[in-house]
């Protein structure tokens, strides 16, 4: 069974490293708005160390391939993820300090994606941030081959340049269908 649950001070003192492998459909945050996910999955792992300063860090890598809906010609498609981050466990601020002393822990020079130590970090949420993270706001097939949109639909919207589908025409298409 993997481990689930980590301690950051600890994982990243020893210098350890995790990896494995989530259901895709698992991920309710990630699959909320999405179509279903079938059998995918996404492998990822996860590494600990403390930099030559002494500052802890983390490095998550996942990869994944989740169905999204090309906001083209609506139809699912996969959408591959493969994605390294380094985080910085950074210790949590005071009450009364406000965000501006959490960046003070970090050199200017230096700064990486900041993470709250804890005795617990959930690696399946880690996980799931980072592949969200990694899709889109808008995805689309480099090519759409959906009838109403004409012949080879490009990314740029402007479909085969040789001859452009005139919008009437595919209403017509559609009509037809």
């Amino acid at each position: 069974m993997e481990q689930r649950f980590i301690d950051t001070s600890e994982f990243t003192r020893l210098g350890r490293q995790l990896q494995g492998t989530l259901a895709l459909q698992s991920l309710q945050r990630l699959t909320a708005d999405l179509p279903p996910q079938g059998d995918g999955v996404a492998r990822w792992s996860v590494r600990g160390w403390q930099d030559a300063g002494g500052r802890a860090r983390l490095e998550v890598c996942v990869a994944a391939a989740p169905v999204v809906q090309c906001q083209r010609c609506m139809q699912p498609m996969a959408w591959p993820v493969d994605a390294c981050s380094v985080l910085q466990v950074m210790d949590a601020p005071d009450a009364g300090a406000g965000p501006e002393s959490a960046d003070a822990q970090m050199p200017a020079d230096d700064w990486v994606e900041p993470v709250e130590a804890s005795t617990r970090l959930d690696l399946h949420d880690l996980v799931e941030d980072e592949i969200i993270l990694a899709l889109p706001g808008v995805p689309m097939h480099a090519q759409c081959h959906h009838p109403a949109l004409g012949p080879d639909a490009s990314a740029d919207g402007q479909g085969d340049e040789a001859s452009p589908v005139s919008p009437f025409e595919a209403l017509r298409q559609l009509k037809k269908n």
